[in-house]
C-alpha cells in the first residue's frame, strides 16, 4: 500500500520534486470501514500510522518508478537469448 505524501511534512526544499506517494508499506489492520493502519519505517515514526482510504493507493503493475512489474522471460532464438516484444506503446516517424 502506498501513502499519499502531500500532507506529510519533510525537510526537502521543494515539494514539487518529491514523490507523490511513499511506500510500499504493509497493512497491519483495518480499524474502521474507511481507514487502514500501515507499518511505517522508523524515519516516519512521528506520523500517525492510521490513514483514511483516499490517502492510500494500491500498487499497480506498471513501469512507473517504484512500481513493480514481473520480469520478462527470455526466449532462445537460433541459440541467442532474446526478449519478446509484447506491445509497441508509441511510434515516431521523422519524414
Amino acid at each position: 500500500m502506498f501513502v499519499l505524501a502531500k500532507f506529510i511534512w519533510t525537510t526537502h526544499s521543494s515539494k514539487k520534486l518529491l514523490e507523490k506517494f511513499l511506500g510500499p508499506f504493509k497493512i497491519i489492520k483495518k480499524p474502521s470501514t474507511y481507514s487502514y493502519q500501515v507499518k511505517l519505517p522508523a524515519y516516519l515514526r512521528s506520523i500517525h500510522s492510521i490513514f483514511y482510504l483516499l490517502q492510500l493507493e494500491l500498487p499497480s503493475l506498471s513501469s512507473i518508478k517504484r512500481h513493480h512489474n514481473p520480469p520478462l522471460l527470455p526466449i532462445k532464438v537460433e541459440g541467442n537469448i532474446e526478449y519478446e516484444i509484447v506491445q509497441v506503446l508509441d511510434l515516431k516517424l521523422n519524414c
